[in-house]
C-alpha cells in the first residue's frame, strides 16, 4: 500500500450555506498541494489535481457536499472523504480530549479511544493536535513512524521512498 493514500489530516469549515460542520479526510499528498496553493498562485484544477470537483470547491467556498449538490445539482462525489460533525459523539469526545492531558499520551490512545468510530478517532487526533505524530490505520491510532518502519508485516505499507515533513 501506498503511504501516500493514508489519511493524514482533516480540515473542517462551517457551510455558509447550511451551518453544518464538514470535515474532509485528505491524503498527505492532498494535504501537501493544498499547503504548496495556499496563496492561490495556480489554478485550483491544476494545485489540487488529485482532490475531485467537490474536494476543491469545499476547500475553496467553505460549501459542503451536500449544499453543493443542491447549487450543482451533481450528486457524484466521493462520499468517503467527508464526514459532518453531527456523526460524532460531541460530548463524548470532549470527555476525552480534557481526559487526554491527565496520563501518557501513548497510554491514553491504547486504552481510551478503543469505543470510537473511525471518524471520531480522526477528530480526535485533529483537535488534540496529534495529527503529525499519528493516524488512523485501519481503524485503529498508531504512530507515523510505525507506517515507515514495520515493513515486514504485510498488513503495513511499505516505506515511502519520499521525505516526509
Amino acid at each position: 500500500m501506498n503511504t501516500k493514500k493514508i489519511i493524514r489530516k482533516l480540515e473542517h469549515i462551517h457551510c455558509p450555506m447550511c451551518g453544518k460542520i464538514c470535515y474532509i479526510q485528505l491524503t498527505e499528498e492532498q494535504y501537501g498541494q493544498m499547503k504548496k496553493n495556499e496563496l492561490g498562485i495556480k489554478p485550483i484544477q491544476e494545485a489540487l489535481s488529485s482532490m475531485d470537483p467537490f474536494q476543491r470547491e469545499f476547500l475553496k467556498t467553505g460549501y459542503c457536499p451536500q449544499c453543493q449538490e443542491m447549487l450543482f445539482c451533481k450528486s457524484d462525489w466521493n462520499k468517503e472523504a467527508f464526514f459532518y460533525d453531527e456523526e460524532l459523539r460531541s460530548s463524548y469526545l470532549s470527555d476525552l480530549f480534557f481526559k487526554s492531558g491527565c496520563m501518557p499520551m501513548d497510554d491514553f490512545l491504547k486504552s481510551e479511544t478503543s469505543l470510537l468510530t473511525e471518524h471520531e478517532k480522526r477528530a480526535l487526533l485533529h483537535y488534540i493536535g496529534l495529527e503529525e505524530d499519528y493516524c488512523v490505520y485501519q481503524n485503529n491510532i498508531i504512530k507515523v513512524d510505525e507506517l515507515y518502519t514495520d515493513s515486514s508485516s504485510p498488513e503495513m505499507p511499505e516505506k515511502n521512498a519520499g521525505k516526509r515533513r
